[in-house]
């Protein structure tokens, strides 16, 4: 799915889907028709997302209301916000991480009680100081890297000798 998503990003709908993401005014005036392409993209997260509950029925071999509850849906965009909303894989990452904090505060005893609390904090500490998440981190991380590389790269040509002709 994560590759297929990513897939789609790059095909020319995604490039529209971006646009509209970004200022849907602009792309309706350049001739795009929002409203269908956000509604395709609706029905293709809806597809995604039915296929994650039917994979995760036949994993848990058990299927219950409970799962509809507001709670799941919440999980869901805490792990979003977490990893990164603009990142497929950031998302992925998110999941991750707070599901495995989720399972290891909720099994300890001191925070058995407060694990929802803890998540809670986690989430609204991420959308105030990190509000592109971890995934958006780590871009920041990478660029200055590879800023830095390029800086140190570019130094200009020094020339040692004076009486060459390059000095001239």
């Amino acid at each position: 799915m994560l590759v297929g998503a990513r897939l789609l990003i790059f095909t020319r709908a995604g490039l529209i889907l971006q646009a509209v993401r970004d200022d849907q005014n602009r792309a309706r005036y350049l001739g795009f028709d929002v409203t269908a392409y956000q509604t395709f993209f609706f029905a293709v997260s809806a597809a995604i997302a039915g296929f994650a509950g039917m994979l995760y029925v036949v994993v848990s071999e058990f299927a219950s209301p409970t799962f509809m509850d507001l709670t799941f849906s919440i999980t869901m965009v805490v792990w979003a916000a977490v990893g990164g909303r603009s990142s497929i894989l950031g998302a992925c990452i998110g999941a991750i991480i707070i599901n495995v904090l989720s399972a290891t505060v909720s099994e300890t005893e001191g925070f058995a009680e407060a694990w929802k609390a803890i998540i809670g904090l986690i989430f609204v500490l991420v959308v105030l100081y990190l509000p592109r998440g971890i995934a958006g981190l780590a871009h920041d991380f990478v660029d200055r890297i590879v800023t830095r590389k390029s800086a140190a790269s570019s130094h200009p040509l020094r020339v040692s000798d004076p009486s060459s002709q390059l000095a001239e």
